[in-house]
């Protein structure tokens, strides 16, 4: 669940990005799980759906989520993560953890 701090200095979109960001990493959703539409989202956190897409989009830019395409439809998707990822993950550098997420990633599909 997610729980938004509205005195706190950090915009919302970064909390709903940690939130979200935690929640994958800790396999709260199941392999390949659409997320909540950026409108149904905005609705349960009563947030501008401007923050939720912002948030979607930067959690997609780091590699911990994907948009899939269904039925001419966009959603946002949770990638299958093992123990063994962010076991490896977790020894990069910040600066290098991107990319080093990105390249499992690929590795997850060859």
């Amino acid at each position: 669940m997610i729980q938004l701090n509205y005195k706190e200095a950090r915009p919302l979109y970064e909390q709903i990005k940690e939130s979200i960001r935690k929640m994958v990493i800790s396999n709260a959703f199941l392999a390949d799980e659409k997320l909540p539409s950026v409108r149904e989202m905005a609705s349960q956190l009563a947030v501008n759906p401007n923050a939720i897409e912002r948030a979607y989009q930067e959690l997609e830019q780091d590699g911990y989520v994907y948009r899939r395409k269904d039925e001419g439809f966009e959603s946002f998707c949770a990638p299958t993560y093992s123990i063994l990822t962010f076991s490896i993950y977790s020894f990069c550098s910040c600066s290098l953890q991107s990319q080093a997420l990105n390249l499992l990633l690929l590795l997850k599909y060859v």
